[in-house]
């Protein structure tokens, strides 16, 4: 049976120009981390360290958590999967939210249930949940969680002793990063979970690389076990020791995402029925449902939204590029929907 691949980032199937499918950083990997991987790509011929040492001291000493605490992985979604087969019963998120939550529970023989808002979230919380995902700031909307609300839940969860996963892999492009990361909360809080990834901030998609802070010694173990060895290559441990002492890439990139957010939010509101208002290297709007294939005629790859809990085909999100990709995105955008007179706004 093949896999029904829903995620963006097809551009193997889809020859196109310009794409807009995927969130990751516009500015591309830090020079230094390119060349720690090529440092690295030259050491492969042995085994990778598989504890990561060298790259946890360097994720502890960046984000002052204790380095016995990260657990690396090939990318956010590894650890997603195998928290999934970890934790193999029913969860509970917030929809519309990231599909990979579904796709990692289902994986694991449980079920992922829906609630709206945090209301109804803490009402649904009881003793058959064992798992609750918070994504912060939430793909595909962009809503963000404040501290207040995600302790909110994660008292809850530890009444009735479950686990709350907060997906953090967004929330280094904000200049807030520091007053809404959980990971401070990891020591008083062993039944809080926050997930992390190299993958979006530092544009290591292809290089695959990310990690999970736990404080629960025996949940990290049964995690650990499930991990395959060397689950994380030469190439991207170096990368991402490079990545955390790159300080300046971090301010551009948030330069950047507030600039390029600036210019694309007003145009496509001229553009489109709806855009949504959220923090993020991302935008959610919505327009007819054939929009995806229309962009593809124009050389443009964008996610439609359809597969998203709560969501229709009328739904779509695009990542905020560098300012001529998104230059160019409402120019074909514009072309697409025939209303050209609105280019004097490029």
């Amino acid at each position: 049976m093949e896999y029904n691949y829903t995620h963006g980032g097809d551009v193997y199937r889809n020859p196109i120009e310009y794409d807009f499918s995927i969130n990751v950083n516009p500015l591309g990997m830090p020079l230094a981390s390119i060349q720690a991987a090529h440092e690295g790509v030259v050491l492969t011929g042995r085994y990778p360290d598989y504890k990561a040492e060298q790259l946890c001291h360097a994720i502890a000493k960046a984000k002052q958590i204790p380095a016995d605490r990260i657990i690396p992985g090939n990318g956010a979604a590894e650890l997603l999967y195998v928290l999934g087969q970890t934790i193999p019963e029913k969860a509970l998120t917030i929809a519309p939210t990231f599909t990979g939550y579904a796709e990692a529970v289902a994986a694991g023989g449980g079920e992922l249930t829906y609630a709206s808002d945090e209301q109804e979230l803490l009402a649904k919380m009881d003793d058959s949940i064992r798992l609750v995902f918070l994504c912060n700031p939430n793909n595909p909307t962009g809503t963000l969680f404040t501290r207040e609300q995600i302790l909110r839940v994660l008292a809850k969860a530890e009444a009735m002793q479950a686990y709350v996963c907060v997906d953090e892999c967004f929330l280094p492009f904000l200049e807030e990063e520091d007053s809404y990361s959980m990971l401070p909360y990891l020591a008083e809080h062993p039944r809080l979970l926050v997930l992390r990834a190299f993958t979006k901030i530092y544009c290591m998609a292809g290089l695959r690389l990310g990690y999970l802070a736990c404080g629960d010694t025996e949940l990290q173990s049964r995690i650990r076990a499930k991990l395959q060895p060397w689950n994380t290559s030469i190439p991207a441990q170096l990368a991402g020791i490079a990545a955390l002492s790159d300080t300046e890439y971090l301010a551009k990139t948030r330069e950047n995402l507030q600039a390029e957010r600036a210019y694309l939010v007003p145009r496509l509101r001229e553009l489109m029925a709806e855009v949504y208002d959220g923090y993020g290297n991302f935008l959610l709007f919505r327009d007819e449902p054939d929009l995806k294939e229309r962009m593809l005629e124009v050389g443009v790859l964008i996610r439609a939204c359809g597969d998203f809990e709560g969501l229709d085909d009328t739904y779509f999100r695009i990542g905020i590029r560098s300012h001529s990709e998104n230059q160019e995105f409402i120019r074909r955008l514009a072309r697409v929907k025939n209303v050209v007179k609105k280019l004097r706004f490029i």
